[in-house]
């Protein structure tokens, strides 16, 4: 009974570190937007070289 109790607390773990990941590459994908953004409006077109 304990190492099913065991494996259901690892892969209760498991998901929740999932979710999270979901969450925080979303925040850090509209962070990265957000900064390319604004490198690019005070940048000149001619020295940003990452197309957007």
């Amino acid at each position: 009974m304990i190492p099913v109790f065991l494996l259901f607390c690892k892969g209760f773990l498991l998901f929740l570190c999932l979710c999270f990941d979901v969450r925080l590459l979303r925040f850090a994908a509209l962070a990265v937007s957000v900064l390319l953004d604004l490198a690019r409006r005070q940048l000149p077109p001619s020295r940003f070289p990452f197309p957007i």
